[in-house]
């Protein structure tokens, strides 16, 4: 019997400043709503925040696919449903998200992998050194494909530099992952979202990038997929990639 927690679920309201000019939610939105149900889901199973940290041990995001099929408005409520998926290929923790709209209808889909990390000695720590249980679900998940490296493309443009800043860092003393999406949607034009709708965004994420380091991004057409771009950034201060994602954009 599956316990009565083991599978999420809460509801949230798209803010007025989480969306953008034609008033749907953020994709960044998503990724900080999958971090805040994660963590609330973990609490209830004893794994707070402050008792990772006293076992020197959090999790952190490590790859991500989300499908989108609609975009809630402002002010909309968002049911959202998660579960865990146990240990995947020995190192990860799969988790995986449903985001429903008022009526019911799906809004969206994402498989996440998560790796613990030790926030001191800044290394992944295997998911054996977890002290108790925690409940999972291997079999129900929302993408039967895996999440595998990202190919697919060759030639690359640069697009976009940043630099860590205060704005960027989480608690966690690097880039958080949200921002990244964020940055991914302003390598393309303003006027591409208008007559387009992001339909699928998978980022792997590889190295993180901390304060007062720089990050460029370089984007490139997807070889055999249309209307799919492939992005990859690189931290100009180490020049090791920090991540690489794919996205799909279809029309509104």
């Amino acid at each position: 019997m599956i316990p009565n927690n083991t599978i999420w679920n809460e509801t949230t309201q798209v803010k007025t400043f989480e969306t953008d000019s034609l008033k749907r939610w953020k994709p960044a939105a998503f990724f900080q709503t999958m971090e805040e149900v994660a963590t609330h889901h973990a609490a209830s199973f004893g794994f707070t925040f402050k008792n990772m940290l006293e076992d020197k041990m959090v999790w952190i995001l490590s790859r991500v696919k989300v499908q989108f099929e609609h975009f809630p408005m402002i002010n909309d409520q968002v049911a959202v449903q998660s579960w865990s998926r146990g240990v995947q290929q020995k190192l990860f923790f799969g988790r995986d998200f449903i985001f429903s709209g008022e009526s019911g209808e799906r809004l969206a889909q994402a498989i996440t992998l998560w790796v613990l990390f030790n926030p001191e000695t800044r290394r992944i720590v295997f998911p054996q050194t977890l002290k108790g249980e925690y409940p999972s679900i291997p079999d129900k998940k929302v993408f039967d494909d895996p999440l595998d490296k990202i190919n697919g493309a060759e030639s690359f443009e640069d697009r976009l530099s940043f630099y860590a800043a205060y704005s960027s860092i989480d608690m966690m003393g690097h880039v958080n992952n949200a921002r990244y999406v964020d940055w991914i949607c302003d390598c393309f034009q303003q006027k591409l979202y208008a007559g387009a709708a992001l339909r699928q965004i998978q980022i792997n994420y590889l190295n993180e990038v901390k304060p007062g380091e720089g990050l460029s991004i370089a984007v490139a057409t997807h070889n055999d997929q249309k209307n799919t771009w492939v992005v990859q950034g690189t931290n100009s201060t180490t020049q090791v990639k920090a991540f690489e994602a794919q996205i799909n954009l279809t029309d509104s």
